[in-house]
């Protein structure tokens, strides 16, 4: 081989290597993306009856649904327990009814069943009644 021909080949294979890398990072972000996840609880909100000396507890069953542009491997969370609720496999959404007990706010997590990465949460909001009741207070010189 002479050097022209050398230097062709080099020159084709710099052109090549260069094409390929500026199309592989394209490429692997394409297939490495985290897919949309969409996680909705219904009712979001717990009222609790409690008196001002006793803390209420939440007690109700709440829907919950989940869209995900991809197919994935989620497991649910509360916040309040160490083990998964319901765990689904390769699905794009999914359902199901939670009974929560709990005398705080709390945080629902869809996550991924082998990495443990939140894909959405979604809170529970749990409040006493007796804070929503509106209070008139009256001026002292008000005697009517």
């Amino acid at each position: 081989m002479n050097m022209t021909h050398v230097r062709k080949y080099i020159r084709r294979l710099a052109i090549l290597s260069m094409a390929i890398g500026i199309c592989w990072p394209a490429y692997t972000a394409e297939n490495n993306s985290q897919p949309e996840v969409q996680l909705t609880v219904k009712p979001s909100l717990c009222l609790i009856e409690a008196s001002h000396g006793s803390k209420g507890k939440c007690e109700s069953m709440f829907d919950v649904t989940w869209r995900s542009s991809q197919a994935i491997s989620p497991c649910l969370y509360l916040d309040y327990k160490t083990d998964s609720i319901n765990c689904w496999n390769n699905l794009r959404n999914g359902k199901l009814t939670i009974t929560v007990e709990n005398d705080e706010s709390v945080l629902v997590t869809l996550e991924n069943r082998t990495y443990r990465v939140t894909y959405a949460q979604s809170k529970i909001r749990v409040m006493n009644k007796a804070s929503l009741t509106k209070k008139r207070y009256r001026n002292p010189w008000d005697f009517l």
